[in-house]
């Protein structure tokens, strides 16, 4: 035998392999369920670990066989996509005909990706589809903000064309970016009224102050600082941000200090604010920067009002006890420090003062015990005490005025028994004659309900602050008192703030 032509051979082979491929496709094409057929064909060849020779070649007739069907699929989803971008063609009507298109596509083109996934490699037809698509869809995204549209065509492209890891891959990877670019937008929606809220607040800071001063920093307040907390509790309640809630409401706390001049107001803000954020996942870093800001603004705010107080020590001290009461934590040190400063200058100018009053007694008594001896008569008065009457003004319901006039005067009552120090609750009512116990509440409790209005942060805080005030108007509005039982008690109550402080402090633990 002569030996064959190994180039002649191989030829035959070929030409004989393309017989046999041309004849196993169009039994497949030409019986039931093609597709099905096919893509069985070709995955169980795959997974063989010596594929058949025959496979490309069966690959090959199979996709000239649908050449005409895939192009005609690839120009129609080519000229849909001109059109949706021109406008000749309404969106939605555009996409729902690209995902009928790759339905189509998909039909005729999976049951031979197992053999391009074997390769490693995509279809090229596909894969250019493929990325005209993706360029579409980042024009809808990037030019059009047409986010949810953009997403359907990620996940039908994805669905229908990224059968090959290399398009998964990049399938995969538009579909969390463009999810990141949606939760950003959803996330902007979500925080636009409380940005809206805060640059009313700046617009309308004069008005904001007056609010905050005389209502506080809650929901029932009036406008514009209502609006601001009913719209920050409304962005935490839906789940926003409260790291960036924090910082936008900082932002404007720092406005009313460095802008406008306001530290107090400024401070109250940021600690109302804080108040309502303690429940919420704030990061440990943003309330470490919250409070450090407190505390600069709370000085800001307290220590000017001090100094200006330098030539009455006694009103000093009582602004740095108030100020100790409801500084931040930080602070009540330092504020605690200039307390005992304020005791030991008082403390030693009585010193001083007794020191005289010994001399002047050294010098005096001789005197008078001289004159005592030149006499034997002396003179006695008594004044009888009157009831006076005193009306509170209806916006400071718990700093009553005292004051007193002639034509008040009303009959002598009995004495007043031995006073305990014991505070009695007036019965309800106007114009009723206090003894000194009676008297002593008023007093006292005004005392506490000043103090009390600097730590009603909350709506139910206000509501229990105005409780009080409404119980007392009720009872210390008007009233009729004995002089001598008013500067007993009055004298009482300078004694006792740190007392007073101290029944407030637990009063609003309450809250």
């Amino acid at each position: 035998m002569p030996d064959p032509d190994a180039k002649l051979l191989n030829t035959c082979l070929h030409d004989l392999r393309g017989a046999h491929a041309v004849i196993v496709v169009a039994s497949v094409l030409g019986g039931k369920g093609p597709g099905s057929v096919m893509r069985m064909l070709v995955d169980d060849e795959v997974l063989k670990s010596s594929p058949s020779s025959l496979l490309p070649a069966m690959v090959k007739e199979y996709e000239k066989r649908n050449e005409r069907i895939l192009s005609t699929a690839a120009a129609d989803i080519s000229d849909t996509i001109s059109k949706a971008k021109t406008g000749s063609l309404e969106l939605s009507a555009g996409l729902i005909r690209i995902v009928e298109l790759l339905q189509e596509w998909s039909k005729f083109a999976r049951p031979i990706a197992g053999f391009y996934r074997w390769r490693g490699h995509s279809e090229p037809r596909t894969k250019a589809l493929f990325f005209e698509i993706r360029s579409y869809l980042l024009d809808l995204v990037n030019n059009e903000n047409k986010l949810d549209e953009a997403k359907k065509l990620i996940l039908w492209s994805g669905a229908f064309l990224a059968e090959t890891e290399d398009l998964k891959k990049v399938s995969d990877k538009d579909l969390a970016d463009i999810e990141a670019v949606m939760a950003d937008h959803q996330a902007a929606e979500l925080f636009a009224p409380l940005a809206a809220a805060c640059e009313t607040a700046k617009s309308a800071h004069k008005e904001f102050s007056k609010v905050v001063r005389r209502s506080g920093v809650v929901t029932s307040a009036p406008n514009p600082v209502g609006l601001f907390v009913s719209t920050l509790e409304g962005y935490l309640a839906k789940g926003g941000d409260a790291n960036l809630a924090a910082v936008a409401s900082l932002d404007l706390s720092l406005s009313f200090n460095n802008d406008y001049d306001d530290p107090e107001v400024a401070y109250k803000l940021l600690q109302a604010v804080m108040h309502r954020l303690k429940d919420c996942a704030v990061s440990q870093a943003t309330m470490d920067r919250l409070g450090d800001d407190a505390e600069t603004l709370f000085g800001n705010w307290k220590i000017p009002e001090i100094e200006k107080q330098k030539g009455n020590r006694s009103r000093m001290m009582t602004l740095v006890e108030e100020s100790i009461l409801i500084a931040p934590p930080g602070l009540k040190t330092e504020f605690s420090t200039l307390h005992s400063a304020l005791m030991k200058q008082r403390r030693d100018s009585r010193m001083k003062l007794v020191g005289w009053g010994v001399i002047i007694a050294i010098i005096a008594v001789p005197i008078v015990l001289s004159n005592s001896k030149k006499t034997s008569s002396y003179s006695s008065s008594t004044a009888s005490d009157t009831y006076r009457s005193s009306t509170t003004s209806a916006n400071k319901p718990f700093t009553p005025d005292y004051s007193t006039t002639s034509n008040n005067s009303i009959h002598v009552v009995p004495p007043t028994p031995v006073d305990t120090r014991s505070e009695v609750k007036p019965l309800p009512g106007v114009g009723q004659s206090l003894n000194r116990s009676e008297l002593r509440y008023c007093i006292f409790q005004g005392k506490r309900l000043d103090l009390l209005r600097s730590l009603a942060f909350t709506d139910a805080a206000v509501s229990s602050f105005n409780a009080l005030v409404s119980d007392f108007n009720g009872r210390c509005a008007n009233f009729r008192y004995r002089q001598n039982d008013m500067d007993q008690v009055k004298s009482e109550a300078a004694s006792k703030t740190s007392q007073f402080m101290t029944e407030a402090s637990t009063i609003a633990k309450g809250w």
